[in-house]
């Protein structure tokens, strides 16, 4: 795992964009991170993941209102997952500028789901695995489950999208619930939706916090184990250094340390 740099493709220049991944993050080095892409504090990118960033207009690079991708904090994505950005379509982020896409704090993106530019997702949702979100809008504290499909659509905050479901073209109240299967693609059937019921939402939110809990964990000990590798390395160059190249490196990993030290209570 890399820790504060993108994996397999390192495109940091003005043509697609310039990568920023926070320190605290962890990212696959079988991850493929490409464009103008901010990956926030906390966020674990596993392996194969794809967040690619480069049909948009150069136009947009040095426009301070323009974000490309923005990761947010806590966010975890899993193995074989995929972002992508369609140029010159966007949304509206939570600070106030354009984004192809934005994914809120503490969500959780399951294995070989898809995020297909212009969306949002509003923070601590969970997509399911083979899940697909197109050209849509998801409210915060969402559900979408398995293999749901959710294309040119705003859904509410605190819905619950059943697995295998299908929402197209239409706008969903906040609470409400699509059951396994059903296919809303006309308003008319959206305004009828139910309420999602007290039990299912309770599962919902205790299922995203376990998920999101459990990676920030999984971040950290990759996060540990990456500086014990670092430190065995360090050793073994030492056993060749003079007496004041060993002061010298000791002096430096100490000022790193007081560095990572300083960022993680930023990040707390």
């Amino acid at each position: 795992m890399d820790a504060g740099k993108p994996g397999r493709f390192r495109f940091n220049d003005s043509f697609f964009g310039n990568p920023t991944i926070d320190k605290s993050a962890i990212v696959s080095e079988s991850a493929i991170i490409i464009g103008q892409i901010s990956i926030g504090p906390r966020v674990t990118i596993l392996p194969d993941t794809v967040i690619r960033i480069d049909e948009v207009k150069d136009v947009y690079l040095n426009d301070e209102n323009y974000g490309g991708v923005r990761i947010s904090e806590g966010v975890n994505f899993q193995d074989h997952t995929l972002v992508h950005a369609h140029g010159g379509l966007f949304v509206d982020g939570d600070d106030g500028k354009k984004y192809c896409v934005w994914v809120g704090k503490h969500c959780s993106v399951a294995h070989k789901a898809t995020i297909h530019g212009p969306a949002y997702l509003g923070k601590k949702c969970f997509i399911g695995f083979n899940v697909i979100v197109h050209h849509s809008t998801i409210g915060r504290n969402c559900m979408l489950d398995h293999g749901a499909v959710v294309k040119k659509a705003t859904v509410g905050d605190y819905c619950h999208i059943g697995i295998n479901a299908v929402v197209a073209n239409v706008r969903i109240d906040n609470h409400r619930l699509v059951p396994d299967g059903w296919v809303v693609n006309n308003q008319e059937t959206a305004d009828r939706l139910p309420h999602v019921p007290r039990d299912i939402a309770e599962a919902d939110n205790d299922l995203n916090k376990s998920v999101v809990d459990e990676n920030k964990q999984l971040c950290a000990l990759y996060k540990r184990r990456q500086h014990d590798l670092e430190h065995h390395k360090a050793v073994n160059m030492a056993k060749n250094l003079t007496p004041e190249e060993q002061f010298d490196m000791a002096l430096r990993c100490m000022k790193e340390m007081a560095m990572a030290l300083n960022k993680t209570i930023e990040v707390r």
